[in-house]
């Protein structure tokens, strides 16, 4: 978000816009290059997603797929900020049509990373679900964390071999799925995140300018303006965060699962064959959440961020105070 024509502005801030501007114009056509480079890719990856709800509940009845909630809140969210965006920049600013034009591109480009989060969130969704198959399977003694804490061991059935197949290669199509996934938003989100980064250093700028100085000529219009735009970056990262983390943890409680069924079941061979072959898919089937390898996706990566912003910002402050005196 970027205008030259906002209050405070210096020979810096201006740079700056202009750095955000070719940024995000970068953004926007790597992000359009990236897709259509993929589309097939991507459109076989939408019905191996539609296809495996309906051949896991063939396999098995006890299948079934929650809806999300958490998909319709982030939407709502961001819509609430998007409009409180679009609102406050036509009152404010209502002849600058290229400042206008400027908002729907930070629109666009912090809807790839919501795209992003929403579909790892009807990944979560799918795991899930296939860890309550295997609590299912387990029975009650997978309730307890700690080995000590039951005393008799489930015997599984021959039918629950066919059960733990048909969960282990649903797993498999989940990571391939999920590493697909991974690689068509890497390099698009690497730009994104750095412009990201400058948009919140912008706004955070003409945030607190006012409130520093008391002759600042930023209105009450203007600072909403600059926390909107600040809060459409700083959220759409958070979600996609959160949304990376819930994913390891679905993960990791899957292998946490075969293992308690191995350790807390009477097995035959072929049923310990196959937990074993499953444990191992587990352990050697990662999936890397970076943006193309120069940072992980993480719950780490807004504190990272939002700390260099804030070290930029100071030096942006301290070079202010100097012309202003």
């Amino acid at each position: 978000m970027t205008n030259e024509n906002y209050p405070d502005g210096t020979n810096i801030t201006h740079i700056l816009e202009c750095s955000l501007s070719v940024s995000q114009m970068l953004s926007v056509i790597i992000m359009y290059i990236s897709i259509c480079a993929k589309r097939k890719n991507i459109a076989d990856t939408v019905n191996k997603l539609i296809q495996f709800d309906s051949s896991m509940f063939k396999i098995n009845c006890n299948y079934k797929v929650n809806s999300s909630l958490a998909i319709i809140l982030v939407l709502c969210t961001y819509a609430i900020i998007v409009i409180g965006l679009f609102v406050t920049s036509i009152i404010g600013y209502p002849e600058s049509l290229t400042y206008l034009v400027l908002i729907n591109g930070d629109v666009i480009i912090n809807l790839f990373i919501i795209e992003y989060a929403i579909i790892l969130e009807l990944i979560i969704s799918r795991i899930r679900s296939l860890n309550k198959l295997l609590l299912k399977i387990g029975g009650r003694t997978l309730e307890y964390q700690e080995d000590i804490f039951f005393k008799t061991r489930v015997k599984l059935k021959n039918t629950n071999l066919i059960e733990l197949t048909s969960i282990r290669q649903a797993i498999a199509t989940i990571y391939t799925i999920s590493s697909f996934t991974v690689n068509l938003f890497s390099f698009p989100l690497l730009w994104i995140i750095l412009y990201d980064s400058g948009v919140m250093i912008y706004s955070a700028y003409y945030i607190i300018m006012p409130f520093i100085y008391i002759s600042s000529d930023g209105s009450l219009i203007s600072i909403t303006t600059s926390m909107l735009s600040f809060m459409i970056s700083v959220f759409s990262i958070i979600m996609l965060a959160q949304k990376v983390e819930n994913f390891k943890e679905e993960m990791n409680r899957t292998g946490d699962l075969i293992h308690k069924i191995m350790s807390r079941s009477i097995l035959d061979n072929e049923l310990r064959d196959e937990l074993q072959n499953f444990s191992l898919e587990l352990l050697h089937r990662k999936v890397n959440f970076t943006a193309t390898g120069m940072f992980s996706i993480n719950s780490t990566l807004i504190k990272s961020i939002l700390g260099t912003a804030v070290t930029y910002l100071i030096i942006l402050l301290q070079v202010e105070t100097k012309d202003k005196k």
